[in-house]
């Protein structure tokens, strides 16, 4: 395994818009574990986009554990049926 690390200044006091674009490419290669970034004392982590839209985190700060349903959905959302479609319980 091999992580690379670029550090790289995007912007003097802002992100250049020209960068934007291969920014949101480059969240979406399988490979990518994300982005780090921010300003003196104010970092953000970012892991995925949707749109233009950035998803990120303060890594300065703990977050809350998502809940999760109990059984497992299938692909159209359906809880009542387990993953092979079948509706047995399997647990």
């Amino acid at each position: 395994s091999l992580l690379l690390i670029v550090p790289v200044r995007l912007g003097l006091d802002r992100l250049n818009a020209e960068y934007a674009p291969s920014l949101l490419k480059c969240l979406e290669m399988p490979q990518s574990v994300g982005i780090i970034g921010g300003r003196p004392n104010h970092a953000i982590y970012f892991f995925g986009h949707q749109g233009d839209m950035l998803h990120g985190l303060d890594p300065h700060t703990t977050q809350p554990t998502p809940e999760f349903d109990a059984k497992p959905r299938t692909h159209d959302g359906d809880a009542s049926t387990d993953a092979h479609g079948s509706g047995e319980d399997r647990g």
